[in-house]
């Protein structure tokens, strides 16, 4: 049995494994059932205690029941009460017999319990029945039922306690348990392995010794060494193996020498096959060239590369003569290559072609192509045509050889590569033209200011125009690929507006659907925050040999159409309005006047009516006129130059009587104003301007106009606080007949025009205007005009520093602009009023002046001394110095009262104004002196 078991290794291994196979299960076995036994025990014993646990608490509630009950019946002598005190005594009753059928019960509580249960039952309960029934709400041993009865509370609950502490620490002895089992499952393991290792450590001991002396013989028999192994008598498998590696052995170390013989002859066989192998692998490599590359460089490059490899010359180059020289080059240096570009013409380039065989030159050496050798030696310089496959040449290529003439085989295999490299030639030719046509064509379809697109039949769109791109999202990068039906559609649907999306996303599956598609085009539109854009659609079958291929689809974009159509509509609507009102009422009052007898102050104001709507129908007419005439550029202008500060002050005059709910206040800032314009026509746009200020200021308010020099322009900024201008209408604010169609604004007469007008009359005078607005805030136009004649060197303030400010109230114009002009030159800034009551209505508003330059006689309500009065009352203005200019005699009283010590008399020089406004503004203790200067004293 011994030697049956050794015999054979899978045998011995067999039986070590199963013997510890065997051991392991039952150590393992035993250990579990030994400890499964003491778990079950602590187990049953927990819940033991448990079950005790909750049987004390339910004795504990229903004695507190039993008492609560029985209060309640002796209180209100309720029947359910009495039911309830009886129902919990043989509840009670029945877990004290549970208790003590429990195997942890205390022998002591449970006596306690049974005599209270009996004393309540028997004595305790008919004693409340009979003091209930004898209307009493006390019994006799009330006391003693509550002292017997916290006790036994008492008890149970510390029966309870001492119950929970069992448990816990019969599940301490649990959980120590599980932790003893686990170290002991992990030494069991530990020493099991520790055996397995050594068993197997000992027997492959046994194996690897012979195997380890088996590999070095055979790395020496592998190295030609001659071996030998001693027999170890085993008789097992390694034994076997030692026997049968040492026949093999000896048969090795017989038949090597013959093989190395026979090998010999097979190397010089395989240096002739490589050399072979070599020569094709470069062929293919020249077919794959050929077949593969798309760009000519690339193609000379790689062809040059491989005919050196096949036929090794010293010099070569292959070049492309269509449609423009191009060359590779291989062993020259820059200056031959310069030289050979340079007289190509007077190379054999002629003869190959006539002859359309290769040429070959034999020449004598130059410049250091003999390398080291001091004689001359032979050169030989081949050129080979390359001919398209309409026999015209395409290309050439030269190779130069030191001392070796090329062999007949040599050239014809030349001959036959270029022969096929005139096909990759050829064929990159037509890419590159094709390619150029289809570059060509693309930047032609791409300059259309129209959406292409063609689809193939199942709606893929595989080719389209930038604008197409744009639309859809796609970059650059994207325009080559092709897109699915339902990805370009999604897209493009979310470009267009909402309600023409079913329509158009229909008019794209109709083509799909039903191949042919409708013959109709249909239209939709695109609206950005600034601008609508309207495109006509319409879609096309493409048919190639009468079988439908796809559908192309054209966006014509018609937004000028359509703008010129709401531009005629908003010129009929506009022409409707605007000349029938003022002709009905025209037509009215001029029928009345004929038919009725009116008295002369009826007919007066009849015939004034008429005239004023005849005014309006005239800057109507002229309106149109005007901007037709600008914008064909045949609009005449008499330019001179004109003082902007006056132009100004004579605009605002004529607005000021007619608009009581207004108030104007022009800041003047500049240092210098006048400009090289027409005077009507800057009048007019100004007008415009502050006309809307007023149109759309309904509710009244400030209009504000400011003139400043900014670099070499003028700027008059226009402010009112109206209605503003919704920031979505600011990019068609200029166009013509545009006008803001929302509630607030409809009751307001205009045409759309007056905008338009001023526009063109500033950009005709080289400037510009820019517009700012808040929606319900007011608006601001700025006017920006350049200086006249030269440039104006202004003086700059320092940083941080402003103009101070005058307040000038002089009602005669012609003054008022005389004493403006003398403060702006001084570097004041100027603000000038003709009304008193519409200075002090600014002032009220936050105006803040630090000097006043004020006349006596101002109109019939307010004179001068009565403003004085007024800016006195004034706490922001009663200590601001008052300047008085007047050409009235001195009044001693109110001179006097209003501690008036000086009079400047008109006419006065204007730079005594200025110098004394300089006196004022340098003092630093102004207490709102009136200052009234003597002109002797100027």
């Amino acid at each position: 049995m011994r030697n049956y078991i050794k015999s054979r290794l899978h045998r011995r291994f067999s039986i070590i494994f199963l013997l510890v196979l065997v051991l392991a299960a039952a150590g393992g076995i035993g250990q579990h059932i030994y400890m499964s036994a003491n778990q079950q025990g602590l187990q049953n014993e927990s819940r033991q205690w448990r079950e005790t646990q909750n049987v004390l608490a339910d004795l504990e509630f229903y004695t507190q029941q039993i008492i609560i009950a029985g209060r309640g019946y002796l209180a209100f002598g309720d029947g359910s009460e009495l039911d309830d005190t009886e129902r919990n005594l043989s509840a009670a009753r029945a877990q004290l017999e549970e208790y003590r059928s429990l195997g942890k019960a205390d022998t002591d509580l449970v006596a306690q319990t049974e005599e209270f249960l009996n004393d309540y039952k028997n004595e305790w309960l008919p004693q409340l029945t009979e003091a209930v029934e004898a209307g009493s709400t006390t019994i006799e041993n009330r006391e003693q039922i509550s002292s017997q009865a916290g006790a036994l509370i008492n008890s149970l609950s510390s029966g309870h306690d001492q119950a929970e502490a069992a448990r816990m620490n019969v599940n301490d002895r649990y959980f120590e348990l599980n932790e003893n089992s686990n170290l002991a499952y992990l030494l069991y393991l530990i020493g099991m392995l520790s055996a397995l290792g050594v068993i197997v450590w000992l027997l492959l001991r046994k194996i690897t010794g012979p195997l380890w002396e088996m590999k070095n013989a055979a790395a020496k028999v592998g190295s030609g060494e001659e071996i030998a192994i001693s027999d170890n008598h085993r008789s097992d498998e390694i034994g076997e193996l030692s026997r049968s590696f040492n026949a093999m052995a000896s048969s090795i170390q017989q038949n090597q020498n013959a093989i190395m013989d026979r090998n010999e002859e097979l190397i010089v066989q395989q240096n002739e096959l490589q050399e072979q192998q070599e020569y094709l692998r470069t062929l293919n490599e020249l077919n794959e060239t050929f077949s593969g590359s798309m760009g000519k460089q690339v193609l000379m490059e790689q062809l040059l590369a491989k005919m050196y490899d096949l036929f090794h010359f010293d010099k070569g180059m292959v070049a492309a003569l269509e449609p423009s020289w191009q060359a590779a080059w291989y062993g020259m240096s820059e200056e031959e290559k310069q030289h050979f570009e340079t007289h190509s013409a007077d190379s054999p380039f002629a003869l190959i072609e006539n002859t359309k065989k290769a040429h070959v030159i034999e020449r004598k050496s130059y410049g250091g192509e003999e390398g080291l050798s001091t004689k001359e030696t032979t050169v030989y310089e081949m050129y080979l045509p390359v001919f398209s496959s309409k026999q015209e040449m395409i290309g050439a290529a030269v190779f130069t050889r030191t001392g070796k003439n090329f062999s007949g085989r040599e050239r014809e295999t030349m001959q036959g590569i270029l022969r096929q490299a005139s096909i990759s030639f050829g064929r990159i030719l037509l890419f590159e033209k094709t390619e150029k046509e289809r570059f060509l064509y693309q930047r032609i379809i791409d300059s259309v200011d129209e959406g292409i697109q063609y689809i193939d039949e199942s709606g893929t769109l595989e080719h389209a125009n930038h604008w197409t791109w744009s639309m859809i999202g796609a970059g650059a990068q994207n325009e080559a690929q092709a897109l699915p039906f339902g990805e370009w559609t999604s897209e493009w649907l979310k470009q267009i507006d909402e309600d023409c999306r079913e329509k158009v996303e229909n008019y794209f599956q109709a083509f799909i659907d039903n191949g042919t598609g409708p013959d109709f085009s249909i239209e939709y539109k695109i609206t950005t925050d600034s601008s609508v854009h309207v495109y006509e659609l319409y879609g096309r079958n493409v048919q190639m040999e009468s079988e439908e291929k796809g559908t192309i689809f054209v966006h014509r974009n018609r937004t000028k159409e359509f703008e010129l159509d709401q531009m005629k509509s908003d010129l009929v609507s506009t022409v409707s309005h605007e000349l029938r009102t003022p002709l009905s009422s025209i037509l009215g009052f001029a029928e009345l006047l004929l038919v009725k007898d009116l008295k002369p102050a009826r007919q007066k104001k009849y015939i004034e009516t008429i005239h004023r709507e005849g005014g309006r129908l005239t800057s109507l007419i002229n309106d149109f006129l005007d901007l037709q005439r600008m914008e064909a550029g045949r609009q005449e202008y008499e330019m001179e130059e004109v003082d902007l500060s006056s132009l100004m002050l004579e605009v605002v005059d004529t607005f000021e009587p007619n608009q009581p709910e207004h108030t104007f206040v022009v800041k003047d800032r500049l240092q210098y104003g006048r400009i090289h314009a027409d005077k009507g026509k800057i009048v007019q746009g100004v007008t415009n301007i502050i006309g809307n200020a007023v149109k759309f200021s309904p509710e009244g308010g400030e209009v504000k106009i400011e003139l400043a020099n900014e670099q070499n322009m003028v700027r008059v900024k226009i402010s009112d606080e109206g209605l503003g201008i919704p920031e979505k209408e600011l990019p068609h604010l200029f166009s013509k007949f545009h006008r803001i169609n929302d509630e607030d604004r409809r009751k307001i007469r205009g045409t759309g025009l007056g905008l338009a007008v001023t526009k063109q009359i500033v950009e005709d005078h080289k400037g510009r205007i820019e517009v700012a607005s808040t929606e319900g805030e007011g608006s601001s136009f700025c006017l920006f005009f350049p200086l006249a004649g030269v440039e104006f060197d202004m003086e700059e303030l320092p940083e941080g520093s402003e103009l101070h400010s005058v307040l000038i109230l002089e009602d005669d114009r012609s003054l008022g602009m005389l004493l403006s002009e003398e403060l702006r030159h001084a570097r004041y800034e100027v603000v000038h009023y003709f009304n008193p009551y519409k200075a002090l209505e600014a002032l009220k508003r936050g105006l803040r002046p630090e000097v006043f330059v004020v006349d006596l006689m101002l109109g019939e309500e307010m004179d001068g001394w009565k403003f004085i009065e007024r800016l006195k009352s004034f706490r922001h203005t009663e200590d601001v110095p008052i300047i008085v200019s007047s050409a009235l005699h001195e009044d001693k009283e109110r001179m006097a009262r209003m501690d008036v010590r000086h009079y400047l008399t008109k006419p006065y020089p204007p730079n005594s104004l200025s110098q004394q406004v300089r006196r004022i503004i340098e003092q630093t203790d102004n207490h709102g002196e009136v200052y009234v200067p003597d002109f002797n004293e100027v």
